[in-house]
């Protein structure tokens, strides 16, 4: 480090938090030239170890020759108090991080949160540990990199990248039950014990090292493979589920969910759950059908590579894909790990391998697969992909992707650990079993059966593989004349003519007539030769999707990406076509890894679609993809080393006992001698290697001479400097790779031909950055950090593509933001809303597109193209003409999601948003996928379906959100229900209901039974309305202290004559005065910002009545009066509009001034509309006209109207004609609401607030918190103290799912949750088993059955959701919901007219319909679905919402009651028809 300044020798003190919360205190007396923000180096004169402060306190009065450190800093880093200590003022660029790692833990955070708080962090000195904290955003310093090399302390600058990482994230963990569960490794241990007791058992030890709380999912899933050559071989009744696979096999898909959403710190129970669920699942899943009473084809489990791990990803994403539903505010990141017993090699679908890959990569969540098996010697994790008419195409090869999207890991046991030390062998494959063995004698046979073609074909060395393999993995010339490639291909009987065989006997006859498969161009690359002229024709970006082509000519497609052979360019040139013609070598049909080769092969005239070459698993090395955005999404969670490329540090070189003791490796047993074949073979092959190796002399000759020519170009001379830059990272990077000959000589080799070859444009083919070679001698160890502590999406990239790119694959679009003029004609409402102005709405555009997944592209580096434009930069535009104007600040941002760029720009207070759209997007790709899945409490597996659907991010209405963030959601511009699809806005679920139920605390206590709750009095009911409206008034900000409000209690004893001294018939005036007697009035609202003098809230002013005024007696007598204030002008509505009526509940009205000359200060409203967008206003009902009474309704001879029981009071004038509030007849009403209320962001937050529009005693009270422009911390602390308020009141506050039950059908819905159904045993109320209602119609039935399950579940404390129910898919289909009192639990009643398609069995395709012949069998079918509220979690829970434990006891007792267990159900029946024959008697 270079000090600025001289360094000093002081003595060190310490001082705690209490006395200053400064981190190092300076007299500045002793330091004159150290000022507020330097950062100053402190050591020990004996130690070398240093630690970097900043100063942000001097203190006059510390003692002389004195610093003091704080306490904690001084234990953590062990400096010596009273201890010579030296400090040096340092420069900030000397001592600048490259990246810093922080921890978020119990917290919310948005990606735009992220940018502001590193934004915040700039300049600032940090040390490991250092708790940081700003706008609520509390994270701690894991760990700090520069210049490849970790570090202690350092400085944040601009440049710095900011990792962020969570150890309270969503985790969904998958474990595949493939057969090879049940097989022992070579090491001697079951599959099954490494993933769990090894793999699982040693994750769950470093969470709880790590103090992770992780919300996890465990999901145990298999394929299961039926012996069936039809479909007709299965019963009709299992159909559902049922699929076919490419090769005709019929299968099926199950998962087993074992936990859900569950945040444990001990996992222990968890684990023996496991292994009491693996005895039984093989036996389980490959026998479920037998109990359905017919013959089902015999069964048997697939193995991990057949197995279902692409679909298991989707149904993974589908959840993630909506983290912006039920948000909850402690826990931020998402990731899914999949634990395998295979070694990372998937037989897979092509087009569900590139939606899978889209959908992870766009929303960022993250992709982990833990391998349970040995590493193979290839590149993994591996795709295969297979073709869907595999028996007609012609396959020259197995066409294979490597996905860069997925994180892999290999899992070490103790045993393989103990043998790598131990043993001068470790096995990197599993040997295979004798199950496909086949003797001598049987090989023999085939021969003689003419089953290998030729005696000479079965020599293993009969043709040089070398040079097969360089062109079978090679992309053919650019220069290869197309007429010339559609001539050589021959049809079958061409062939057989002239060869006399079907089949070709040269080389250069399979060269022409197989040539490489016939590819589509990814969307990520094109696969461009190496100094090809045709690549500047060709966008590197996008390419336009060719047509599609039949199975058996589209030979060969890689997903992703185009693939370039690392080798000299004369090998792609003239070498090339040279070889197509070739000398005759004999050879047999030739073919890669274990394709087969066709013996009826079809080859057509067409013409040759644009090839590129095979991936080679064993050597991604020698081939390279074109770095792409899908390729540096992730880059920036990397440390790079002093070369700029990323590092992970969990690749090391593996050693066995020989190595770490010196010794050379084992020389290969001798090979057996040759034959004579075997011989000519080679020297044809060494014949062939030499002319090869000419023609490359030549072109080598033929490209030292372009390049001379071309010196003097100085785009040329750029490219070169950009090349070596390139190489030397490479070969900085290769260095400890390749100086270790003993242990791979050939590694060497390899890398030297990358780092030749290598380009800034370009990256290698294998790995998650591109960055990393892979040679056999790389072990992969487990990414402990990735699945401990998951980093968010980073905020930034360094993607750009080349401006010619832009201009010809994009279609372009702009439009201009003028924030002062479209804000100069709207009503912002509350005076605290102020407009934004230019700067501030432009900023906002920028977090907006953060947090919806977009990346700032930073500047330009060797890894970025050239001729990229400046971004994120300040500039000035001159205007020139006649006038010269002031230079105008211009200031751009770059931000990229897939292929998809946006460019803001604000010059002076005009913004421009352009927008770079591909001209040719992915097609919607759109699977259904039908499993069957079982609850961790349903009691067998349920079938459902999913769909698969990639999301199309062009089609995303940006113009219409600018407009709202320009706006504040005024005017046309709003978060209404008409966008929920289209504008993917968060939204948090809240219910607010009662908390004092004392059957809850007795059966937390130890209650027996559950179904002990009573319906509330009508004095408990008007306790809950006064704790609703005193939470009303905090959701309004209203702050009216508790000693104001004013409650009297009426006397009903004392005659109303003598206690009264107003009537219903006084004048209104008197009325008026009484009103506002200071000490027997009315209970005014105090005086504040929106509100006139003297308002009040209705609810309490007709309270104030039934106690003063004699002759009323109920509340719609009370409306009446206060209604004839509001005509005769004495009352009048907030909003000022005087033909609002006068309703209960919370509304706001105030008394107009009594004279002329008085005027009532404070803001007014001119418009009803401006008044409800700031104001949360609700009616109440009290039930107080309904007569509580014990009968059960189910039973009585005239069923009551439901119409009249949930509308609430609106007087006795007529409410339909009060236009302006006919919303209240409406479902929801909508308000704006600041969500940073005290300006902790330093901007301006707001949400929309969506809540029932009336509130019944007996329900809960919905309210919903929608948002765009919110700090996550902030508005969750907001949240909680609404929480904190409801309970002051009575009352408690809970979050709720928006979607509690996830059926099938419902878009969206979570794939992998459904609701657990409970049957009612209906059949044991009746003796003879028909239906229970004889005597009653039959129209009346349905209905009636509702009510006897709505009798039951009041019992068990359940609530009617709404007092006015709300389904969303209509009055057909709606269905009434239910929450229990606690909150936790939610049920839907089940009975035979349910038409919906649910997720089980059981249910499923019941009509409405029934006969009086079926109703037997519909009885069967009637019950509830049961749902739990996985959002109520610990932050939440009090007394009053129970446990885990006390919800499992419900559910158990209300199964127990269903089922008829000890008569409950008959006793409770024949209890409520007792009730009625007393009445009737």
């Amino acid at each position: 480090m270079n000090s600025i300044r001289n360094m000093k020798t002081t003595k060190l003190i310490v001082h705690q938090k209490g006395f200053s919360d400064a981190e190092l205190l300076l007299n500045p007396k002793d330091f004159s030239d150290i000022q507020l923000g330097d950062v100053v180096e402190i050591w020990h004169p004996d130690e070398e170890y240093r630690l970097l402060l900043q100063v942000s306190e001097l203190k006059e009065d510390l003692n002389k020759d004195n610093i003091s450190v704080e306490s904690g800093i001084a234990q953590t880093f062990q400096l010596k108090v009273y201890q010579p200590i030296c400090l040096n003022v340092v420069n900030p660029k000397d001592v600048t991080l490259d990246l810093v790692e922080l921890i978020i833990k119990d917290q919310y955070l948005g990606r735009s949160d992220m940018w502001r708080f590193k934004t915040f962090l700039e300049g600032k000195a940090v040390y490991l540990t250092k708790k940081l904290e700003h706008t609520n955003i509390r994270a701690t310093v894991n760990e700090l990199w520069t210049k490849g090399e970790k570090v202690s302390c350092g400085v944040i600058s601009k440049d710095t990248r900011a990792v962020f990482r969570s150890p309270t994230a969503v985790m969904n963990i998958f474990i595949q039950m493939s057969s090879e569960m049940w097989e022992f490794d070579s090491f001697g241990d079951l599959y099954f014990e490494k993933a769990i007791c090894g793999f699982l058992a040693d994750l769950f030890a470093k969470w709880k090292e790590q103090n992770c709380c992780h919300d996890v999912t465990i999901v145990m899933f298999s394929r299961t493979y039926y012996e069936a050559k039809s479909i007709d071989e299965f019963p009709a009744s299992i159909r559902e589920c049922i699929q076919k696979d490419y090769k005709g096999r019929f299968y099926e898909d199950f998962y087993r969910i074992v936990v859900q959403n569950e945040r444990y710190e001990d996992w222990q129970s968890t684990m023996i759950a496991l292994k009491k669920l693996f005895i039984k699942y093989e036996n389980r899943v490959l026998h479920f059908h037998d109990g359905c009473g017919e013959r089902i084809p015999p069964a048997y489990n697939s193995m991990a590579a057949q197995g279902n791990f692409l679909e298991t990803m989707n149904m993974s994403l589908n959840v993630f894909e909506k983290y912006y539903l039920d948000r909850n505010f402690d826990r931020t990141g998402k990731v899914a790990i999949v634990i395998t017993p295979g070694a990372g090699v998937f037989e897979v679908d092509r087009e569900l391998t590139t939606l899978t890959k889209q959908r992870t990569i766009d929303s960022g969540a993250g992709a982990d697969l833990v391998c349970m098996g040995e590493q193979p010697l290839h590149a993994v994790p591996l795709f295969k992909f297979h073709s869907r008419n595999a028996v007609t195409s012609l396959d020259v090869g197995d066409d294979y992707n490597i996905p860069h999207w997925i994180n892999h890991s290999f899992y070490t046991s103790k045993s393989q650990v103990k043998t790598s030390l131990t043993s001068t062998f470790v096995p990197r494959i599993k040997v295979a079993s004798r199950r496909g063995y086949r003797p001598a004698a049987d090989q023999r046979e085939c021969i003689m059966k003419n089953e290998y073609h030729r005696a000479d074909n079965g020599f293993p060395f009969s043709i040089d593989y070398d040079d097969y393999d360089a062109h079978v993995f090679k992309l053919p010339s650019s220069r290869t004349n197309v007429k010339k490639r559609g001539q050589v291909r021959l049809s079958t009987s061409v062939v057989t003519k002239q060869f006399g065989h079907p089949l070709p006997q040269t080389l250069a006859e399979a060269r022409q007539l197989h040539q490489p498969r016939k590819r589509h161009v990814s969307d990520e690359c094109i696969g461009l030769l190496m100094g090809s002229k045709e690549s500047s024709k060709t966008s590197s970006a996008i390419s336009i999707p060719m047509s599609r082509v039949k199975s058996d000519e589209l030979m060969s497609n890689s997903v992703g990406a185009d693939y370039k052979i690392i080798e000299e360019k004369s090998t792609l040139s003239k070498s090339t076509e040279s070889s197509d013609s070739g000398e005759d070598i004999p050879q047999e049909p030739f073919r890669v890894g274990s394709a087969p080769l066709g013996q009826n092969m079809r080859f057509t005239g067409k013409a040759v679609k644009q090839n590129r070459a095979l991936i080679n698993p064993f050597a991604p090395t020698r081939m390279r993809v074109r770095k792409t955005f899908n390729r540096r999404r992730w880059v920036h969670a990397f440390p790079v080393d002093t070369a700029g490329t990323a590092m992970q540090p969990r690749f090391h070189q593996t050693y066995t006992k020989s190595l770490l003791d010196g010794e050379s490796i084992h020389p290969q047993a001798p090979l057996a001698d040759p034959s004579t074949g075997e011989v000519e073979a080679a020297n044809i092959a060494v014949q062939l290697r030499k002319k090869k190796s000419s023609l490359k002399r030549d072109a080598d000759l033929e490209t030292k001479s372009l390049s001379s020519e071309s010196e003097d170009d100085p785009q040329q001379l750029l490219r070169g400097l950009r090349y070596s830059d390139s190489q030397s990272s490479f070969n900085s990077h290769s260095t400890a790779l390749t100086n270790r000959e003993a242990i791979g000589p050939s590694h060497s080799n390899i890398t030297s031909s990358v780092s030749q070859a290598s380009d800034a444009s370009y990256s290698l083919l294998w790995g998650v950055t591109g960055e990393q070679e892979l040679c056999p001698i790389i072990a992969i160890d487990v990414d402990w950090k990735s699945m401990s502590l998951p980093a968010i999406l980073p905020t930034t990239t360094d993607y750009f593509p080349e401006n010619r790119n832009l201009m010809n694959d994009y279609v372009v679009a702009d439009y201009q933001l003028l924030p002062d003029d479209v804000n100069m004609d709207l009503s912002f409402g509350q005076a605290s809303r102020k407009p934004m102005k230019a700067q501030e709405v432009f900023n906002e555009l920028f977090y907006q597109r953060l947090a919806q997944g977009f990346q700032l592209i930073c500047g330009a580096n060797t890894l970025s193209p050239r001729g990229q434009p400046d971004i994120s930069t300040q500039k000035y535009k001159s205007k020139t003409g006649l006038m010269r104007a002031k230079s105008t600040p211009q200031t751009t941002y770059w931000l990229s999601i897939g292929r998809i760029f946006h460019r803001l720009n604000l010059i002076g207070r005009t913004i421009t948003v352009t927008r770079y759209r591909p001209r040719h997007p992915h097609a919607q790709i759109s699977r259904m996928y039908p499993y069957r899945f079982q609850m961790p409490d349903s009691e067998t597996y349920d079938s459902s379906e999913t769909h698969f659907d990639n999301e199309q991010l062009e089609n995303y209405n940006w113009n219409y959100l600018d407009n709202y963030i320009c706006t504040m959601g005024q005017g046309d511009y709003a978060l209404v229900q008409t966008f929920i699809s289209s504008l993917k806005f968060w939204r948090s679920r809240f219910f607010l209901m009662p908390s004092i139920n004392p059957a809850t605390k007795r059966i937390i206590e130890g209650d027996e039974r559950c179904d002990i709750y009573e319906e509330k009095t009508i004095t408990e009911q008007e306790q809950i309305m006064c704790g609703f409206l005193r939470f009303m008034e905090t959701l309004n900000r209203i702050r009216r202290p508790a000693s104001t409000i004013k409650t009297r209690s009426r006397d009903e004893n004392i005659p109303p004559e003598e206690v009264f001294k107003l009537s219903t018939t006084s004048p209104s005036i008197e009325i008026i005065e009484a009103l506002l007697d200071q000490s027997d009035g009315l209970s005014f609202l105090p005086l504040q910002l929106g509100l006139p003098n003297n308002n009040f809230i209705s609810a309490e002013a007709i309270r104030w009545v039934r106690q003063e005024v004699g002759g009323v007696n109920s509340i719609n007598q009370a409306i009446d009066l206060l209604q004839r204030l509001v005509d005769e002008k004495f009352i009048r509505h907030i909003s000022n509009k005087a033909d609002v009526k006068f309703m209960n509940g919370f509304f706001l009205y105030y008394i107009l001034p009594l004279t002329k000359g008085d005027k009532n200060t404070g803001l007014t409203y001119t418009d009803v509309s401006g008044f409800l967008n700031d104001w949360c206003e609700v009616l109440v009902d009290t039930n107080e006209d309904q007569t509580l009474n014990d009968l059960p309704e189910f039973l009585l001879p005239k069923l009551p109207s439901k119409q009249s029981l949930n509308l609430p009071s609106f007087g006795s004038h007529n409410t339909d004609t009060n236009s302006d509030y006919g919303a209240y007849r409406n479902i929801y009403n909508f308000s704006n609401i600041d969500l940073d209320p005290s300006s902790k962001s330093g901007r301006q937050e707001w949400g929309t607030l969506q809540y029932h529009t009336w509130f019944n005693p007996l329900c809960p009270f919905e309210i919903q918190v929608h948002w765009l422009v919110a700090t996550g911390p902030i508005l969750g602390d907001f949240v909680s103290s609404w929480g904190r308020k409801a309970g002051m009141f009575g009352m408690h506050l809970l979050p709720v799912p928006v979607d509690p039950f996830m059926l099938p059908d419902t878009p969206g819905s979570d794939p992998l949750r459904g609701p657990v159904f409970v049957s009612l045993n209906i059949g044991s109320l009746k003796e003879d088993g028909n239906d229970i209602f004889p005597e009653f119609d039959w129209a009346s039935r349905d209905e009636r059955l509702q009510l006897l399950q709505e009798a039951i579940l009041k019992r068990f404390g359940f609530l009617l959701n709404s007092p006015r129910n709300h389904w969303p898919y209509g009055d057909e289909n709606r269905q009434d919901q239910y929450v229990h009192m606690s909150g936790g639990m939610f049920v839907i009643c089940m009975q035979r007219k349910a038409r919906r398609r649910l997720r089980t069995d059981s249910f499923c395709s019941v009509n409405s319909g029934s006969s009086p012949d079926k109703a037997s069998s519909d009885l069967d079918k009637v019950g509830f679905l049961w749902s739990w509220n996985f959002l109520l979690t610990k932050k939440w829970r009090t007394s009053n919402t129970g446990d885990e434990h006390f919800q499992d006891k419900v559910l158990a007792d209300f199964r127990s009651f269903c089922s008829n267990h000890e008569n409950r159900l008959k006793d409770f029946w024949e209890e409520s028809c007792q009730k009625v024959s007393f009445i009737q008697i």
